[in-house]
């Protein structure tokens, strides 16, 4: 009886370390889907940001060169 409970004793030292085993996994995977979140989070904020910046400077190039031919024309004296 006793070399059976030694038996079941080691089996139950095998099982407590797979099931801390698959904690420590679940507990990896978690925290690599949490920084993974972050990542995914500041890579859709700047594909929010980044037209907007695009348009920003297409806007300031376009009135520059506004600018630009109407005093082109004034000095001319073609306008």
């Amino acid at each position: 009886a006793e070399n059976h409970m030694d038996r079941l004793q080691v089996e139950v030292v095998k099982l407590n370390d797979e099931l801390a085993e698959i904690l420590n996994e679940a507990d990896y995977m978690k925290e690599k889907e949490v920084r993974f979140h972050r990542k995914a989070e500041r890579v859709n904020l700047a594909a929010i940001w980044w037209p907007i910046l695009q348009i920003a400077i297409l806007v300031l190039t376009a009135a520059f060169q506004v600018q630009s031919l109407k005093s082109y024309f004034q000095t001319r004296s073609l306008y």
